[in-house]
């Protein structure tokens, strides 16, 4: 597998969790997002789909959840 398929499938795997709500609750959102929005910043639009695919679903999942305050997100590619 390349480097790509690896992230994408990284990607299928966090969506697919998170639409659990039992598995949500052990999602480390503070230490996911910022790789996660990182991701949308890539060339490839493989894998851009596949993290907007994840981000969405992780959102949407979080925001019938109870809402936790998280702090801002750095998706500089420097981190």
């Amino acid at each position: 597998m390349s480097d790509l398929q690896v992230r994408a499938a990284a990607c299928a795997c966090i969506q697919s969790l998170s639409g659990s709500m039992k598995c949500l609750r052990h999602i480390p959102m503070a230490e996911l997002m910022p790789p996660m929005l990182r991701l949308l910043l890539q060339p490839e639009p493989e894998l851009q789909h596949s993290a907007l695919k994840a981000l969405s679903n992780l959102l949407l999942d979080t925001a019938s959840a109870k809402v936790v305050t998280q702090p801002p997100v750095d998706v500089s590619l420097g981190g």
